[in-house]
């Protein structure tokens, strides 16, 4: 539970800061994804506008969320690889990420394609993507090692 927790502070943390300034990244946020039936997540991570997140919502909406993150654990990697794949296509969010924090450390980016995410990519080390048109580096390996950055 702690390394999960470690490890998702890291990444948002890490996302945050390279991300351009109209863009914000944050952990445990709740995510509705659907008003009928109520529809709620709480990813690990989740990308939106910086205003947005200076909203200050109780909940972001999916049509806010630009990425979604889940880190695995024992305990969701069956919902976060099955049930939440199709929810977070089914709200529409554009892009899911995948990271498994078992070494060694991986990650598998979803993008959303014509109402279906596909595999983007399998990625471990480190990894150069961009969000919302800003080019983010991460050191996969850091999210279970912050010596690994230095």
């Amino acid at each position: 539970m702690w390394f999960h927790l470690r490890s998702v502070t890291r990444l948002a943390f890490l996302l945050d800061e390279q991300l351009c300034p109209e863009m914000s990244a944050g952990a445990e946020a709740e995510l509705l994804l659907c008003e009928t039936p109520l529809t709620i997540r709480v990813p690990d991570v989740v990308v939106t506008s910086a205003e947005v997140a200076e909203a200050n919502p109780a909940r972001i909406e999916a049509a806010d969320a630009e990425l979604v993150i889940e880190v695995l654990s024992p305990g969701t990697k069956h919902v976060d690889q099955g049930a939440k794949l199709f929810e977070y296509a089914d709200a529409g969010i554009e892009h899911y990420w995948i990271v498994d924090v078992d070494p060694p450390v991986s990650m598998i980016a979803y993008r959303l394609i014509g109402g279906d995410y596909e595999n983007f990519g399998e990625y471990s080390g480190s990894v150069e993507l961009e969000i919302a048109g800003a080019p983010v580096k991460l050191d996969l390996n850091a999210l279970i090692d912050p010596r690994a950055q230095r």
